[in-house]
């Protein structure tokens, strides 16, 4: 294994096979990251091979215009003002151990972490984790406020990180001065309604969804990285948890029955009926052209956020033309019924090797 993807959601590049009886050594990916966060200095050496490995993540990450729509903040803004606040946006990648924002200090940015794990907490109590995908600092980049609530510290050999400059968010208002009251209406409701996270709207079958159902919905999303060649998922494929899943970067393509389809490109989403329960299997195969991040999100996490939020199964019920499944009765139904686990990945270049 690769020491600078330790702790990050790439799959093994290949298969390593004994042929004769072997020791092996096998270090945990926490323990390499618990030493790195005691010792970030350790990672200064090897700093130049680690910048090329984020150097390749970053050729497949979105544009900052992409990652600046998807903020819960600026759903529904011009994309012509956006683009102009994500074009005085910055990216920086920062090594294990490394802080990207300290409790106290002044600040007047929002950041978006796009790949890696970072720690965020206060002084003397228990730090959580933020996955790809997560921001913070809306409130600084508003002026609500000009210094850091909690510490930010890169738990990952690296992390890739979007910086938008409350500079540019007041230069993108001056060019588009039509946006000054809606960000004017949401200052004044900040205690009450603050707004922050990414938006999942772009999904057709949440478009109809009220927003707390799609967070409630997000929390038990996940990021996971696929090589080229890599498949996503496998036609004919049965899943115990089946995901439906967003290609938030990168090109893959469609199989059917072995033969190449369409290209899908960022933003797509498919496996909505696996999702839901309408299918046992995977009508087709997705395989990753480049290196993609996709980001997935299991049956559990649906039927969990429908028992907090039941006026949305009326959604769902319209959309499949019949009831969807009581979640309880759902996970009877997994435990029994379900042959399969999660899909296989399949590489071409191992077709026909025995394993």
């Amino acid at each position: 294994g690769d020491l600078f993807f330790v702790g990050t959601p790439l799959p093994r590049p290949a298969t390593v096979r004994a042929r004769t009886t072997v020791e092996v050594v096998r270090v945990p990916a926490e323990a390499w990251l618990k030493v790195m966060r005691r010792f970030p200095g350790a990672m200064i050496s090897a700093e130049s091979r680690t910048l090329k490995a984020a150097e390749y993540v970053e050729q497949n990450l979105l544009t900052p215009t992409e990652v600046a729509s998807s903020l819960n903040l600026f759903s529904g803004r011009a994309i012509r003002f956006v683009n102009a606040v994500a074009n005085g946006g910055e990216r920086q990648t920062l090594l294990c151990g490394q802080t990207l924002a300290q409790e106290g200090s002044s600040c007047d940015t929002l950041f978006v972490l796009e790949h890696g794990i970072c720690l965020s907490g206060r002084l003397h109590q228990e730090a959580r984790e933020l996955l790809p995908g997560s921001s913070f600092g809306e409130e600084m980049l508003l002026g609500i406020s000009n210094f850091v609530k909690e510490s930010v510290i890169v738990n990952s050999p690296f992390a890739v990180v979007l910086g938008l400059p409350r500079a540019a968010f007041l230069s993108a208002l001056e060019e588009q001065p039509a946006e000054k009251g809606h960000f004017a209406d949401i200052i004044g409701l900040w205690e009450e309604e603050p707004i922050s996270g990414t938006q999942w709207r772009h999904i057709e079958l949440l478009q109809r969804c009220d927003l707390d159902f799609v967070e409630a919905l997000g929390v038990t999303a996940k990021v996971r990285c696929y090589m080229p060649g890599q498949t996503v998922v496998v036609q004919g494929e049965e899943e115990e948890d089946a995901r439906m899943f967003v290609l938030v970067g990168g090109v893959a393509c469609v199989e059917l029955n072995g033969k190449k389809g369409p290209r899908i490109s960022a933003g797509a989403a498919f496996g909505e009926l696996m999702m839901m329960g309408a299918m046992s299997h995977r009508s087709a195969t997705i395989r990753a052209m480049t290196l993609c991040f996709v980001l997935g999100i299991p049956r559990s996490g649906l039927f969990d956020a429908l028992e907090r939020f039941p006026a949305e199964r009326r959604h769902f019920e319209h959309i499949l033309g019949g009831e969807v499944p009581a979640p309880a009765a759902n996970r009877r139904q997994r435990r029994g019924s379900w042959r399969g686990s999660a899909a296989r990945d399949s590489w071409p270049c191992l077709e026909g090797v025995p394993s």
